[in-house]
């Protein structure tokens, strides 16, 4: 877990992705982004958690606001399963939510304002999803806000990418390599009821089949 406060010094270098190809990173439009962040003053308190590994576009993009930034990327401990046997299924989900919630490490009293998903939800399966909102529970509040993507179509493979915030309506994406871990598509139905504390307020249907979505705390 690394808290990031607002910056008032030399950008920190950024983190380089697990499994990062060298390839240069580009940028890809948000629709739903900046409905995020059209609200936010710059000296309105914000906290924000991003599931993934720190990169130094988000830093930048961050340090604007009064924001305190933690990471706690868990694409590095993918994948999560029950391991022991003789569970049952209840006794399994509570194993995998108890993982999920050592894997974040987050403060007891931690609330968060935003958090970023990015692609994660590519890498669970129902039972992972689930777990991952039951775990993530306790440190929402009712104006928490999420945002994500997820592929939809289960005709083409995820692909595999780093994200990084660029503006309010862009970010920086570079490809990366996932090794050993299995992809999963889901409809945003499907999305919907394993997420437990959210619901999917908007999203918008990518010409590749990704769904660029925007959750809220309900």
């Amino acid at each position: 877990m690394i808290p990031v406060f607002r910056k008032t010094t030399a950008e920190p270098p950024p983190r380089q992705e697990s499994g990062d190809t060298g390839s240069a990173a580009t940028v890809q439009q948000s629709q739903l982004f900046a409905t995020l962040t059209e609200r936010l003053e710059p000296e309105q308190p914000l906290s924000v958690l991003d599931i993934g590994p720190g990169v130094a576009a988000t830093l930048e993009f961050f340090s604007a606001y009064r924001c305190r930034l933690q990471f706690a990327d868990l694409f590095d401990l993918l994948p999560m399963a029950a391991t022991e046997e003789g569970l049952t299924e209840e006794q399994k989900q509570q194993q995998l939510q108890q993982q999920f919630t050592e894997a974040l490490a987050l403060p007891a009293d931690a609330r968060f304002d935003l958090i970023l998903f990015w692609d994660l939800f590519n890498y669970l399966d129902s039972s992972a999803l689930a777990a991952l909102s039951q775990a993530l529970q306790p440190h929402l509040h009712k104006g928490s806000r999420g945002h994500g993507f997820v592929q939809r179509d289960r005709q083409k493979t995820p692909p595999d990418y780093g994200y990084g915030v660029r503006s309010e309506n862009s970010f920086t994406i570079k490809p990366c390599t996932r090794q050993g871990l299995q992809k999963h598509c889901h409809a945003q139905a499907s999305v919907e009821r394993q997420l437990q504390g959210f619901t999917i307020q908007r999203g918008v249907l990518m010409l590749d089949g990704r769904l660029e979505f925007v959750l809220h705390a309900c």
